[in-house]
């Protein structure tokens, strides 16, 4: 936690009034096929970011498929392209140089949710893997919500529509 704090910090709000919005696990059974890229929330004007941390809870070798992100993918232009169509789409991940989470037992890897990304098939030989998952909002849940018509997700009465 101590070497999050710095970031933490930066973020406007993160600090006085930062909201958890989600906390779950993601499991990648062998098998599991690639992901298509797809982001977690839409890029929506006056929203605050969602930041989600994935954190390994082993090692996650080449075979049972990393995390891929596209850098820079979070903004309304990278947004309104990928949503524009197919062959939009398809140039858009072609022309951005992914990045490979590569993450060991313990590691922590924070993004805007809005970033596009995948999680890479699972080819290993029978191990799972499984990253735990916490999202965060600096500000009020149910007003930073991208998703309302689905309610906030929360276990709390208070947060749900």
């Amino acid at each position: 936690v101590n070497n999050l704090l710095p970031f933490l910090q930066s973020l406007d709000g993160m600090m006085e009034s930062g909201s958890l919005h989600e906390l779950s696990c993601i499991i990648s059974d062998p098998g599991s096929p690639t992901q298509c890229v797809h982001c977690d929330t839409p890029f929506l004007p006056n929203v605050a970011p969602l930041y989600t941390f994935f954190i390994a809870l082993q090692d996650v070798d080449d075979d049972m498929g990393h995390t891929t992100y596209l850098p820079k993918t979070h903004t309304k232009a990278a947004h309104d392209i990928f949503n524009a169509g197919i062959k939009q789409k398809e140039e858009l991940i072609a022309i951005t140089p992914p990045v490979a989470s590569s993450l060991k037992k313990g590691d922590v890897a924070v993004f805007d949710s809005r970033v596009l990304h995948c999680g890479g098939a699972n080819t290993s030989n029978g191990r799972r893997r499984v990253l735990f998952y916490f999202t965060f909002t600096a500000g009020d849940v149910e007003k930073n919500n991208p998703n309302p018509s689905r309610g906030t997700g929360s276990i709390r009465s208070v947060d749900r529509l």
